[in-house]
């Protein structure tokens, strides 16, 4: 399975979570100034140390449970490639961000792809009976979900980690938009 980016020229492209808004003149140079501070002779922090903080600052997480990646589809190939094991179930749930299963099929991951219920929100009782039913070891889906901008509800959310013994891995790469994650229960 491949990943195909829409390459058209167009003014807004929240499809790739890119804004369309031009930063200004101030924080480009901004970030000019920073560059000249940087050693570039030396390796960076691969740790990314200062982000985590800020992220956890900012979330109100611990930083040392912050992970900083390439964007979320390193850390999505990090998940399915390092914690599941070959012929191992990922359950998922259509339609939703497309790189879950370029990922699964990537790393010999078994795919099992329900579909979402008339109106596609996503309920806690759909993934804990998709869960039993199809014996999978990771359960993953986008909250609010990729397309569709749908927030499954905080409590719903809650409802799958505390009564599944399996991986529920939420993305909540657009959980800005909502005020419904559940990333303040990490620890």
């Amino acid at each position: 399975m491949s990943y195909e980016v829409n390459m058209g020229n167009y003014e807004i492209r929240l499809d790739a979570n890119e804004s369309f808004l031009d930063p200004g003149e101030e924080f480009q140079q901004e970030i000019r100034n920073v560059i000249t501070q940087i050693p570039l002779n030396r390796y960076p922090d691969d740790s990314c140390i200062k982000l985590r903080k800020a992220f956890s600052s900012l979330y109100g997480v611990d930083s040392e449970l912050v992970m900083a990646g390439n964007g979320s589809d390193e850390l999505i190939g990090l998940i399915i490639g390092g914690l599941m094991k070959k012929g191992e179930k990922l359950l998922i749930f259509h339609p939703d961000f497309s790189m879950y299963s370029v990922f699964a099929s990537t790393y010999g991951r078994e795919l099992v792809s329900i579909p979402r219920r008339e109106g596609y929100l996503l309920k806690s009782k759909d993934v804990l009976a998709g869960i039993e039913k199809t014996g999978a070891r990771v359960v993953i889906f986008s909250n609010p979900a990729s397309p569709l901008s749908q927030a499954m509800k905080r409590e719903e959310g809650l409802n799958i980690v505390e009564n599944t013994d399996v991986l529920v891995v939420v993305d909540e790469a657009y959980m800005d938009f909502s005020n419904q994650s559940i990333l303040d229960m990490a620890g």
